[in-house]
């Protein structure tokens, strides 16, 4: 069964509650590959949306790695503490691992693009000393 789809209208089978697809009833308002589209069937306007929705999944998504990887970083941190330990930390102490987290963060990133691996092993257990030494100054 083929449907006959009027020139005046929107030129998109739809389906309703119905099995057999029928013309869209929008007023179509665009005019695009010498078809009519209402304002929803529009490819340039779905197409739109979809890059919309694309790019906000991605932003979530890089939020949601970060926000996992801070997590992670306090499990590690903190594994193998007691309650008592884990009540004692100051909010000195949280600002040196937040800060030892983003520079270790940062210096990953410079050194994996700038030096060869012998010196970045190198480069990162001295920083990685400094950093801790911090952090244990903070306690």
């Amino acid at each position: 069964m083929t449907t006959e789809l009027k020139p005046e209208g929107c030129q998109t089978l739809v389906y309703d509650r119905e099995v057999h697809p029928h013309q869209c009833q929008k007023k179509p308002v665009v005019w695009r590959d010498g078809k009519n589209y209402c304002r929803i069937h529009d490819l340039k306007y779905i197409r739109g949306k979809q890059v919309a929705a694309k790019e906000q999944q991605d932003k979530e998504m890089v939020a949601n790695h970060a926000r996992w990887d801070r997590s992670n970083a306090r499990n590690a941190a903190t594994e193998g503490l007691t309650l008592e330990e884990l009540r004692r930390v100051t909010p000195d102490m949280v600002r040196a691992a937040n800060e030892m987290y983003e520079t270790l963060l940062a210096f990953d990133k410079y050194f994996m693009t700038n030096y060869p691996a012998d010196i970045r092993l190198r480069i990162s257990a001295e920083k990685m000393d400094e950093v801790l030494a911090k952090v244990k100054g903070a306690k």
